[in-house]
């Protein structure tokens, strides 16, 4: 182990605090003034290191709505990581142009994407959704279902009771989900209580 000498290491450790000032500090405003080039962000969503792409989805949903039309055709992307990390953004941005072309990745092959697909149609809320998420309650990945059923329960649309009841009595979900779907069909009125019943 290397030994430090009291001088040497005053000296380390002022360069580990000026490394630590610039990154909190002068790399966020260096990231910002990119937002201007979405096309450049989106390819880091290409990155294999996750801070990377997380820091370009922080700044594309900064850009807002300027960057909707590109990220929607980003989720055609032959890289999981931009479709998913554009879908990702997209929710976040929460806006409905989005819905129609989310729909479709929904049968994407790889269930990680699936996942953020129902997170983002999670988020924006829009009736348009409900059938689509329904058809998830039958993913082959456990993980999406999950994440259906709470979809389904934020967009409290009456024709996701009958779907979400037998889940009801699906003793593998986790007491979050489980609790969420019986407080859930309350909102959804007197339909809800009829099937209940």
């Amino acid at each position: 182990m290397q030994e430090y000498k009291p001088k040497a290491l005053r000296l380390h450790f002022l360069k580990v605090t000026a490394i630590i000032f610039l990154y909190l500090f002068c790399l966020p405003a260096i990231g910002y003034s990119e937002t201007k080039d979405i096309n450049k962000l989106i390819q880091r969503l290409r990155n294999k290191d996750w801070p990377v792409r997380a820091r370009a989805i922080e700044l594309l949903e900064k850009i807002g709505t300027p960057a909707v039309e590109p990220l929607i055709g980003a989720l055609k992307d032959k890289d999981e990581n931009v479709r998913g990390g554009a879908a990702m953004v997209l929710g976040k941005i929460k806006d409905v142009r989005a819905i129609e072309p989310l729909i479709p990745i929904l049968k994407d092959e790889n269930p990680s994407v699936r996942l953020v697909v129902v997170e983002a149609l999670r988020m924006i809320k829009d009736a348009r959704a409900v059938e689509p998420l329904i058809d998830a309650l039958k993913d082959s990945d456990k993980n999406v279902q999950k994440k259906a059923i709470w979809a389904l329960i934020e967009i409290k649309d009456p024709r996701a009771i009958k779907p979400l009841m037998p889940f009801l009595e699906d003793y593998s979900l986790d007491t979050d989900t489980q609790r969420a779907l019986v407080w859930g069909f309350g909102p959804l009125g007197t339909p809800a209580i009829e099937l209940l019943i």
